[in-house]
């Protein structure tokens, strides 16, 4: 199947000269971990430690690409050269892509209504429960391994439409990564008090995941940037300017 649709032609032009390979570098609307901001730039944590990657390389900045989830999760796993980022490092999605770790860490978690009193351990019919997730994305991952069958995933394209199913009473749930949900609820205005966390499903690494095709020296150049940036003091600098996220 072709796959000109899901990327204007220009894209795949020659992006990254970081190796003789051109990577495309693509993520999501997912702050404050990776987003566009009001002037439609690239903003978070993960895109401020990629440009200080770059500087460490003697690169210059590249242009990084905005996509639903999804779709840029498929893009990267069948279009040569391309880079995903934020993505959290799981067994089941170890071979998948080849990885530069970490960004940051944090917990999937799930969220109900307070006013429910509910608690999905002391749920009577557990298959009747819904839970609200985005798709594709790490916690739909989870909450089918973890669940199985016994509840229904209700599936949403980003994590704004999934917290306003759980607003609007059409889930008893949502499963989400912890910092990306609370920051959703700040930008629209949900009261954080009006929610209880009933588990951490599991704690994740999130890193930058290379298409499978993509160099050995690519992947240790990359690396070993990372490595070199997280012991300046630069670093240091941007991780007090998330103290939402978590770090090893």
């Amino acid at each position: 199947m072709k796959l000109s649709w899901l990327l204007p032609a220009v894209v795949w032009a020659p992006i990254a000269q970081a190796s003789p390979e051109p990577l495309v570098f693509l993520s999501e609307q997912n702050a404050p971990v990776n987003y566009e901001d009001s002037r439609r730039s690239p903003a978070g944590f993960s895109v401020e430690l990629l440009h200080l990657m770059w500087q460490q390389m003697s690169e210059s900045p590249k242009k990084i690409h905005f996509f639903p989830w999804a779709r840029a999760y498929y893009i990267a796993q069948t279009k040569a050269n391309t880079v995903l980022f934020a993505t959290s490092r799981t067994p089941d999605r170890e071979n998948m892509f080849k990885w530069v770790c970490p960004i940051s860490e944090s917990n999937v978690v799930l969220v109900h209504r307070k006013t429910d009193r509910f608690n999905l351990a002391s749920a009577i019919n557990p298959e009747k429960v819904t839970i609200g997730v985005v798709r594709a994305d790490i916690a739909e991952e989870i909450v089918i391994a973890k669940m199985q069958s016994r509840v229904q995933l209700i599936k949403a394209g980003n994590i704004e439409q999934t917290l306003q199913l759980l607003k609007a009473g059409k889930v008893d749930m949502i499963a989400a990564y912890e910092p990306v949900l609370y920051n959703a609820m700040d930008r629209l205005g949900v009261a954080q008090a009006d929610y209880k966390k009933d588990m951490v499903l599991q704690r994740m690494t999130d890193c930058y995941a290379f298409n499978r095709s993509t160099s050995d020296s690519v992947i240790l150049q990359y690396q070993q940037a990372l490595t070199a940036v997280r012991q300046t003091p630069k670093y240091a600098e941007l991780k007090k300017r998330y103290p939402m996220l978590q770090f090893q």
